[in-house]
């Protein structure tokens, strides 16, 4: 990297680009438990702020503003509501194995895996 003044530094992104086969221990770890939950961090974090937002619409104060109360509120929009906030953590298990298959290299969906032996 060049620098302001036409010097050259260092940058340590020969760590980050460095195999996972070269890496040892602790590093090793952090990068495999990092590959199978960042790419399900968005849905937990769109679920949580539909927790939130849940929390705000419902709540009473909120409502009195609008001179309404929770027994006024469809059902229909608890139970929408209730679908975008509680999904995401039913799944959450497998969304978790789903992922981990990824990392380790193996595809979920093999119809080979499962033998029943009689």
């Amino acid at each position: 990297m060049l620098d302001v003044n036409g010097t050259t530094t260092s940058n340590n992104t020969q760590e980050s680009s460095e195999p996972l086969e070269n890496k040892k221990g602790f590093k090793r770890f952090i990068r495999i438990f990092a590959d199978a939950f960042v790419p399900i961090m968005p849905a937990m974090i769109a679920t949580g702020l539909f927790l939130g937002i849940k929390g705000a619409l419902l709540n009473e104060t909120l409502l009195s503003i609008f001179n309404l109360s929770p027994e006024q509120i469809s059902p229909d929009f608890l139970i929408f509501i209730s679908v975008l906030t509680e999904t995401t953590f039913a799944f959450l298990p497998a969304l978790i194995c789903w992922s981990a298959f990824r990392v380790f290299g193996s595809s979920p969906v093999h119809r080979n895996n499962i033998r029943i032996i009689i």
